[in-house]
């Protein structure tokens, strides 16, 4: 178990002087297994980054954390899991409690928030069946 940021991306990273990262959103922060850092990272819809860089990235960040290689495994294994937890999240303005914090949040037209919810949520299945 690690400290997560779980909205771990480049959104919410900042890059010090000296080359090293920082994290500065931990609203959805908590205690969760390393490879649900891995997972989130690659499916969260705001920074998309290719499937191919997948193997790379899960083995850098489990070797530079000295984590067992089961996190890996564990991170390669649940990645279309995490895929459809994502899809659930994108479509959230669907939902009334969803609507209703994001009609509060943002000033935008909600039917053009589901259409792009829509797209996104369509992107995400895509790679599962890729």
């Amino acid at each position: 178990m690690i400290v997560s940021p779980s909205d771990f991306g480049f959104h919410n990273a900042l890059l010090d002087d000296d080359g090293r990262v920082g994290f500065i959103d931990f609203e959805y922060a908590g205690r969760d297994d390393p490879a649900k850092l891995i997972c989130d990272f690659f499916c969260c819809p705001q920074t998309p980054h290719p499937s191919s860089a997948f193997e790379r990235f899960h083995c850098r960040v489990a070797g530079g954390a000295g984590l067992s290689p089961a996190v890996s495994a564990r991170a390669a294994a649940l990645l279309d899991v995490y895929r459809i937890k994502w899809v659930c999240i994108s479509l959230n303005d669907f939902s009334p409690v969803g609507a209703s914090r994001r009609a509060f949040a943002l000033s935008e037209d909600r039917a053009a928030r589901c259409v792009d919810q829509l797209e996104t949520a369509r992107g995400i299945i895509d790679q599962i069946a890729a």
